[in-house]
């Protein structure tokens, strides 16, 4: 049995003095176990729809910029191209099925995979009906338009969140915590299988303290950084902070359980899809604290090595064009390792910054 797995970790980056904490201990986890770190990797784009999009496509989409135009904040070309990607014709042209884990964000949902892991809707039966809201927050709570309602001081009320608050981050917590549990179970399937798992972790909602125990903020539920995160920016670090820690614990327990059962050993990439957002300001670049939003970490495990394909700051878009010259004979180009930073409200509006970070 063949199979690759990939973890997109939601906002994950190699962390800096800002948070007080760094990765070296996960880092040497995954060196120990035969991964190469990328460690000056960074991501390709700082939204996590743009950055998969051009992943999963082995492509820059700056294209998208002259079809869609740059005013345009329409997001369902960006979610086509996550659900009907290149990496998954590629994978399926060698023979593997497709299997994609539920997220909870709706432009990563990937339903029509052969095999869809999803919580059943009896799991937290308190939230059966929210099931369906919380894929719309999921887009409509990112938006400046959230902290308007919110100075209206609707959502901190005790009966709103008793009703709505409270059981939508249960749902999010029960949804990693599945995802982190069924991802070892590939490894024990007969077949070929190239698994997709977008974990929205540690990115916000914080919904876990270090040691894995439950955060439920007093803030309505949402996906919303950097400046548009409601919660105070120092809650935004200490969260954060502490929410890395849970998951590389997680991670760690994962990697080891699929090693372990697998035979031959199967391809793994861990992937930021950004960095966090604490320091970011959706509007301009040149306020934001770039270093901070597209420092991510990006490791690879290779049955074999990576015999020198792999490089320290190789970005995403050239992750798949590597796996499929390293493994299934393609002749890839590799592109040159570039960052773009668009608005919120403008995701095409790109903006060139890989040099203002490495002058960072």
């Amino acid at each position: 049995m063949l199979f690759a797995i990939i973890f997109w970790l939601d906002a994950f980056n190699q962390i800096d003095e800002i948070y007080e904490y760094d990765n070296s201990n996960m880092i040497a986890f995954l060196k120990q176990r035969g991964f190469f770190v990328a460690e000056k990797s960074r991501s390709n784009y700082n939204q996590t729809a743009l950055s998969l999009a051009s992943s999963m496509n082995l492509e820059y989409i700056n294209y998208l910029s002259e079809t869609m135009g740059v005013d345009s904040k329409q997001r369902e070309e960006l979610a086509s191209l996550i659900k009907r990607s290149l990496i998954r014709d590629l994978f399926e042209a060698e023979g593997y099925e497709f299997i994609a884990l539920e997220s909870g964000y709706e432009r990563t949902e990937i339903r029509n995979a052969d095999y869809y892991w999803s919580l059943d809707t009896d799991v937290i039966p308190q939230v059966t009906s929210l099931w369906e809201l919380n894929a719309f927050e999921s887009l409509l709570l990112e938006s400046t338009a959230l902290r308007v309602i919110y100075d209206l001081h609707i959502f901190t009320t005790d009966t709103f969140r008793q009703i709505v608050i409270s059981p939508e981050y249960q749902a999010h917590r029960e949804r990693i915590l599945y995802t982190f549990s069924r991802l070892d179970d590939v490894a024990e399937m007969d077949g070929n299988y190239f698994v997709f798992a977008h974990i929205v972790s540690p990115h916000p909602p914080f919904v876990f303290d270090a040691m894995g125990g439950e955060i439920t903020p007093n803030l309505t539920y949402t996906l919303a950084d950097g400046d548009n995160y409601l919660g105070p920016q120092e809650d935004y670090i200490e969260s954060y902070r502490n929410q890395v820690i849970f998951v590389n614990k997680q991670m760690q327990t994962v990697i080891d359980q699929i090693l372990s059962k697998s035979d031959p050993d199967p391809i793994i990439i861990i992937q930021g899809d950004h960095g966090p957002g604490a320091f970011l300001v959706w509007d301009s670049p040149n306020k934001t604290d770039l270093k901070e939003r597209f420092s991510i970490l990006n490791a690879y495990y290779f049955p074999g090595g990576d015999q020198g394909w792999l490089y320290p700051s190789i970005t995403p878009v050239n992750n798949f064009r590597i796996v499929f010259n390293r493994y299934f004979q393609a002749n890839y180009e590799i592109l040159e390792d570039d960052s773009y930073f668009s608005p919120w409200m403008r995701p095409y509006d790109f903006t060139k910054v890989t040099d203002l970070i490495e002058s960072e």
